[in-house]
């Protein structure tokens, strides 16, 4: 299901699904000022840049809502998601294993 575009009289356009702002080939939002927002379902998400780009000053990387260290800019999101998912899968398995001792 595609996103519905909207444009309001100041010229601000989003892109809502489902009552989220949700693009993922683009911005979902793009203010008055140009300044432009990237939301997957709600979240602020981006992989191949930052997820709200200031037309006057820093911009701000975020992935699944969440701030990341601009320093990291030049990694893989999608690398930097699968260790972080490895990680924790590894953390659930460690506490099954240890839970499942009888002492």
């Amino acid at each position: 299901m595609k996103p519905e575009k909207n444009i309001n009289d100041d010229g601000v356009v989003r892109y809502i699904l489902d009552g989220k702002f949700h693009r993922k080939d683009g911005p979902a939002m793009i203010d008055a000022r140009n300044n432009k927002y990237w939301f997957l379902h709600g979240k602020r998400h981006r992989e191949d840049g930052p997820a709200f780009e200031r037309c006057d000053g820093p911009n701000e990387w975020c992935l699944n809502d969440k701030f990341v260290n601009p320093t990291l800019k030049n990694f893989s999101f999608e690398v930097l998601l699968n260790k972080i998912t490895q990680i924790k899968n590894k953390k659930d398995i460690f506490y099954k294993t240890i839970s499942s001792i009888d002492l």
